[in-house]
């Protein structure tokens, strides 16, 4: 008999915990089979993991008294010296061991987890066990009448949680935090996204569903990554079927930095550039006052003067029937104060005048501002005919304060290339005017039309490509394009050129002019031969080919030559992105010299980067350009 340094008594003591469960496992094994076990043990984890720590200790319990007590389903002999009741414990834990080990290996047995087999992605495990089941979760988010089981380390990748738990703050260290949102653009959805993206979930179709309010919550939680791309998700899906709602965003009660601005200034890009096609209906939820401020703009596309008109009549009356008084001054403002009658035709002026609203029979334009027009108009041709050939300014122009009751128009004093919101706080001006008396000043207002030109993506280097021809002071008008690739890049050049003198021999009815315009330029729009051609176009009111059917009368104003062979002319280019990413190009000129056939313009790589950056861009290019002499 080995003799050990433990008295009985404590060895009892040291293995009655043990001896307790095994009877209660022996009594369940006796009850089960093998296989019911097995069943049993994979139903119940709790009972796994109880069974493999039992069976554990009970290979140590062996393991430190050797030889004592055999792993056997047998009765050991009877010794000397050892208490009977020590013995038959002992028996039970060594039948128990030996029932155990048949079912079980200590070395190879694992308890049944969630993920078995290969290991989860980190960023997997933290979203499925941290987010959505809350393991091992250290605070409590509330928010939307939901409690969130989240943790701090996690929490603080987004700079709000960090400062919040880490801050002299009361919610720094408390077991809870409720956060209370009072902009009605955070969504509880959006919320759950911004949360799941810090645990490593990313789901793209869901952040392009709700990309307004996950931008918002983004904000508010201070997540520029996640901002910055909502932001360009917004931009890129920009649309005339979602421009109101998304300018309605960006100017809502809630600010949100810079992206409020960006996205404001693409909204308003598109606008000038696709707006004339919308039709009336689908401005419907945009203010009167941004409505009314983009059809007086300078860089609002639209084909002529009179079509500006025209859109501007129609606007008013479709809003008639659905807006108030007040919603509608706006645009009364914009008839009888920011178009530039005084460059249409008499004939055209004589049809505005007798225009009258379909509801309570108004003239829409007031007779003073037709006949301040036509005034001007006679002012200017007389100006014009009766300058010397030799001087290249008419005298049109003044440096002095202009007084209180004069409408006047500012000239450019520097070349200049600004690339952003045409209706930031520097740009805003009602059809043109903009009240600086520090600029030199005309009380004309500028001539203004807009050309379009397509197949840009296939257009060839250094070929020239030109738009119709206008009219204007005495002089044909219009721009071309050209590809110029130099070392560095490839740039696209925009140049205003001043054609050769044509002077037309009939003339349309006012009803037809601005569709004839129209219908031509569609035609050269559509003409490849016409697109790529070196050759200047014809004037458009002289090409009457396309409309011999129509009725011709005699204008009561014939066309006029300005004869000088060169004049100085002030102008500007405005070029929407076409995708409204970087808003508005605009390249302002001061006063240049103009002789006949010669242009001034800009070559510019920014032209360039819509075809760059998106395959499905639209293959067009669309310019306003206002010009004004001197």
């Amino acid at each position: 008999m080995n003799n050990h340094s433990q008295s009985p008594s404590g060895r009892y003591s040291s293995r009655s915990n043990a001896q307790s469960s095994l009877r209660n496992i022996s009594t369940l094994i006796d009850d089960l089979s093998s296989a019911s076990l097995a069943d049993s043990l994979e139903q119940s984890p709790l009972l796994t993991r109880q069974l493999k720590r039992t069976t554990l200790g009970a290979h140590q319990i062996q393991a430190s008294t050797p030889c004592r007590f055999p792993v056997s389903d047998t009765p050991v002999p009877l010794k000397e010296g050892d208490d009977p009741e020590s013995l038959a414990n002992d028996t039970l834990i060594n039948s128990t061991i030996g029932t155990i080990s048949r079912h079980f290996n200590p070395t190879t047995f694992s308890i049944p987890r969630m993920n078995q087999g290969k290991t989860a992605k980190i960023e997997d495990h933290l979203y499925t066990r941290g987010f959505l089941e809350g393991a091992c979760f250290d605070v409590v988010v509330k928010a939307f009448g939901t409690s969130y089981n989240l943790h701090r380390i996690i929490l603080d990748r987004a700079p709000f949680f960090s400062s919040l738990f880490a801050g002299p703050w009361t919610d720094s260290d408390t077991p809870s935090v409720e956060l209370q949102f009072d902009d009605p653009n955070i969504t509880q959805t959006s919320f759950e996204a911004a949360i799941a993206r810090l645990y490593g979930k990313m789901d793209f179709q869901e952040e392009e569903r709700s990309c307004l309010s996950l931008l918002a919550t983004a904000a508010y939680l201070d997540m520029q990554d996640l901002v910055e791309r909502c932001l360009n998700s917004v931009l890129k899906s920009l649309s005339c079927n979602n421009v109101a709602d998304r300018l309605k965003f960006a100017n809502g009660s809630r600010y949100y930095g810079l992206p409020s601005e960006r996205l404001s200034e693409a909204c308003r890009a598109l606008l000038c550039r696709d707006g004339w096609e919308m039709g009336a209906q689908n401005w419907d939820d945009i203010s009167s006052e941004t409505t009314a401020s983009v059809i007086a703009s300078d860089s609002f596309w639209v084909a002529t003067e009179y079509d500006r008109y025209v859109f501007a009549r129609n606007m008013l009356e479709w809003r008639m029937s659905i807006f108030d008084e007040t919603d509608l001054k706006p645009l009364r403002d914009v008839l009888n104060g920011s178009i530039h009658y005084m460059h249409m035709s008499f004939e055209q002026l004589q049809s505005i005048g007798t225009d009258r609203n379909k509801y309570n029979n108004q003239l829409f334009v007031r007779p003073d501002v037709i006949h301040d027009a036509l005034w001007n108009q006679m002012i200017l041709r007389q100006t014009v005919l009766n300058t010397s050939p030799d001087s290249v300014s008419l005298g049109v122009s003044s440096t002095s304060s202009p007084t209180d009751d004069i409408r006047f128009y500012s000239i450019p004093t520097s070349d200049t290339t600004l690339i952003g919101d045409p209706f930031s706080e520097q740009y805003i001006k009602m059809g043109g005017e903009r009240k600086d008396a520090s600029l030199p000043w005309s009380q004309y207002p500028p001539f203004r039309f807009s050309v379009e030109f397509t197949g840009v993506k296939g257009l060839k280097e250094d070929k020239r490509v030109y738009s119709r021809t206008v009219f204007y002071a005495g002089s044909h008008w219009n721009i071309y394009i050209q590809k110029v690739k130099t070392r560095k890049n490839l740039q696209l050049g925009v140049y205003l050129h001043r054609a050769k003198d044509k002077t037309p021999e009939v003339f349309l009815t006012p009803e037809r002019i601005s569709q004839l315009e129209r219908d031509l330029f569609s035609r050269r729009s559509d003409n490849p031969e016409l697109q790529n051609s070196d050759e200047e176009p014809s004037s458009p009111v002289a090409a009457a080919e396309f409309a011999r059917s129509e009725p011709i009368v005699v204008s009561a104003l014939p066309s006029y030559v300005d004869h000088r062979p060169t004049i100085q002319t002030y102008f500007k280019i405005f070029c929407p992105s076409r995708r409204g990413r970087v808003g508005m190009t605009e390249f302002n000129s001061s006063p240049d010299q103009f002789n006949h056939s010669q242009s001034w313009g800009w070559k510019s790589s920014s032209l360039c980067l819509d075809d760059k950056q998106d395959e499905d861009v639209q293959d067009s290019i669309k310019f306003m350009v206002i010009l004004g002499n001197v």
